[in-house]
């Protein structure tokens, strides 16, 4: 979310109303950029793999907010990826539920390098850092518009595919009145909600910390994604 400066708000964003309002019944998965960092708080081309900043002591303090704004969930179980700022989330997140929460539990599962798209997605690093410097700021949209060669990058629509079949494989074997919280970051959302809910001009802003996307399941193997207030049912296993 952003300031009215233009910079982004440390704040929780608007995904942990959306799970307050659905309540803890049934499963639920989020895919959720983690919680404010160092560097810069506006809008720079960075690669995620280039940094690693740490957590600033107001994104320490949301995250801890987001868990323990979290409805009653019977367990709510966390993966981040390789990056510490995700996991410091994650933890955070995991300090604050079982703070208000003490008959539920809050895993901090580990790594799940699959939520590191641009980078599991790679074919070669050295030509991925070639198109990066190729095309700055707007390397990401280039992806998602086919521009990076398949030989370099794993196609954005494949990537996507992957991912939720990932995440959809976790809903599928987890208990009843469940959270699978994946840490991430905003480039995993972004090229998530340019796949499923269309590409658009301008492209739509990007996902602000602690703001996320809630996948649920469906009828028929299929998967529901809700994300700032737009919905898309998809069969994963028929994307590419």
């Amino acid at each position: 979310m952003a300031r009215p400066d233009g910079t982004e708000s440390a704040r929780p964003g608007p995904v942990l109303g959306d799970l307050v309002r659905r309540g803890p019944q049934g499963r639920v998965a989020v895919l959720l950029r983690h919680a404010e960092r160092e560097g810069p708080n506006v809008e720079r081309f960075v690669p995620v793999d280039e940094e690693d900043w740490r957590l600033t002591p107001e994104g320490e303090a949301a995250a801890r907010q987001f868990g323990s704004g979290l409805p009653e969930f019977r367990t709510v179980r966390l993966r981040h990826t390789p990056k510490g700022r995700t996991q410091r989330t994650a933890e955070r997140i995991a300090e604050g539920f079982s703070a208000r929460w003490s008959g539920s539990r809050a895993d901090v599962a580990g790594v799940d390098p699959e939520l590191a798209l641009s980078v599991i997605s790679s074919r070669d690093d050295d030509g991925r850092r070639r198109w990066m410097e190729r095309l700055g700021p707007d390397f990401f949209n280039g992806w998602v518009r086919g521009e990076v060669p398949a030989d370099v990058l794993v196609p954005a629509p494949e990537a996507v595919g992957r991912l939720l079949r990932h995440l959809h494989a976790q809903l599928v074997g987890a208990a009843e009145s469940s959270l699978q919280l994946a840490v991430a970051h905003d480039v995993s959302l972004f090229v998530v909600t340019e796949v499923v809910f269309g590409r658009r001009t301008p492209p739509r802003p990007w996902a602000g910390f602690l703001e996320g996307i809630v996948f649920e399941p469906a009828a028929d193997d299929r998967l529901r994604l809700v994300w700032r207030g737009e919905e898309r049912t998809v069969l994963p296993r028929v994307l590419p």
